[in-house]
Parts: C-alpha cells; structure tokens; sequence
C-alpha cells in the first residue's frame, strides 16, 4: 500500500482516520486538510496505486483536481498546520549532480514563513504541498513567485 494524495475534493467530504474507506477498491482515506473557505483541499489515501483511489472516488460520485502517489515528510515538532503552500517543480529537470538534496529543500522550507509542521511530496518530486502553523506570524509576503526553482501554485490558510 501506498500514500496517495488527492486535491480538490469538495465539501462535505468526511474527515478522520478511517472514515471513508472503499474495500472494493482496497482505498481508505486517514487525512484531510481543507481550505477556510473549502474551495482547497487535500486527503492522503492509503491504497495499493493511484487508479484505485480514482475509481473508488468516481463510484462514489466525487469529482477532485488531481491524484499522485507521494511520501510524508513530518517536521521535527508536533505542530498543528494552519497554512498550506503549493509549490511545482520546474519543466526541466535539474542535473542529479547540481539538484538540491531533500534535506537541503526541507530546511529551505522553514525559511518561507511558520513552522514547518508537514510536507506531502509526489514520488516524482514535481509536486509538493508543505503545511506550516504560521502560529500569528507573517508569511513572507508577498510569497515569492519561486522558491528554490520551484513555482509557488498557491498558497491558502486552513481550516480549525
């Protein structure tokens, strides 16, 4: 089994560990983070490939934006996230000699606002949505258009 991770499932969409599973399909969803204004949102499946989670969500009439498999990455505390970054990575693809190591991309992260409490990162590393507790400070603002080489997509504050 895999992590898989789904963006832009809508509300009402049940949240909690084990609160939505689909044994048909061998999916189960364990993660939800959504948007304050539940336009944004991602939930971490845990599956055996990513055409499962697709069709246990289509069989269930869900509609979402996008579905890649992924790892977790969990900062160094126990914070609870209250803003979500979505950055992607470029077209081109870096030389494996010149490109960042992960450790290096993680500790950058710390550097764009808040505690770094989560980051769920595509196995491709195209795509990566980081989670901070901003914990009433500022987020570098504006956010870059870039970091690290990597677009910033979005950026959206999440709900209690």
């Amino acid at each position: 089994m895999v992590d898989i991770f789904v963006e832009g499932i809508r509300d009402p969409f049940p949240q909690g560990p084990g609160t939505r599973c689909y044994r048909l399909y061998r999916v189960c969803c364990w993660e939800g983070l959504v948007s304050q204004d539940g336009l944004d949102s991602v939930y971490r499946f845990d599956a055996p490939d990513t055409e499962s989670v697709r069709k246990a969500l289509r069989s269930s009439g869900f509609s979402y934006r996008r579905a890649w498999p992924g790892v977790i990455y969990r900062g160094p505390d126990a914070v609870v996230p209250d803003q979500a970054v979505v950055l992607t990575a470029p077209a081109w693809q870096e030389p494996a000699d010149t490109a960042p190591s992960c450790a290096d991309r993680f500790e950058a992260l710390h550097s764009i606002g808040g505690d770094l409490a989560m980051a769920y990162v595509s196995l491709d590393w195209k795509r990566l949505i980081a989670f901070y507790c901003s914990a009433g400070r500022r987020f570098t603002t504006p956010l870059p258009d870039e970091f690290m080489g990597w677009s910033i997509e979005e950026s959206w504050p999440l709900r209690d």
